[in-house]
């Protein structure tokens, strides 16, 4: 579970709420935002984004 401020994001249920409403993702853009939460404040290049979120389907 990840909750900061408005935003919570259930890691088991891949599911992102904002204020309380579910928000629509395709499975490629959850894992941006899990990334992107899990490693709050660290810059990321497009290719590290790539890299991370499509080795995760292998």
């Amino acid at each position: 579970m990840f909750i900061d401020g408005d935003i919570f994001i259930d890691l088991e249920a891949n599911k992102v709420m904002i204020q309380g409403e579910e928000v629509s993702l395709t499975k490629t853009l959850y894992r941006i935002c899990e990334l992107l939460a899990l490693h709050k404040g660290i810059i990321f290049s497009k290719e590290d984004i790539y890299e991370s979120v499509y080795s995760i389907e292998n």
